[in-house]
């Protein structure tokens, strides 16, 4: 079991725009293996974004 929260910041900059993804992620003992996927979900979710936007 683990748990995770995200920050998702967008900014203007020139021409395009700056995006910063800063997570904190917390793993019970038992559980730190779950990391890759913690990682494959957040992975995910930014390539649905990156398609969204394209």
């Amino acid at each position: 079991m683990s748990t995770s929260v995200a920050s998702l910041e967008f900014e203007p900059i020139g021409a395009g725009t700056r995006f910063t993804h800063v997570e904190h992620g917390v793993f019970f003992d038992q559980f730190w293996a779950d990391g890759p996927n913690r990682e494959a979900g957040t992975r995910g979710l930014l390539d649905a974004l990156g398609n969204y936007v394209a």
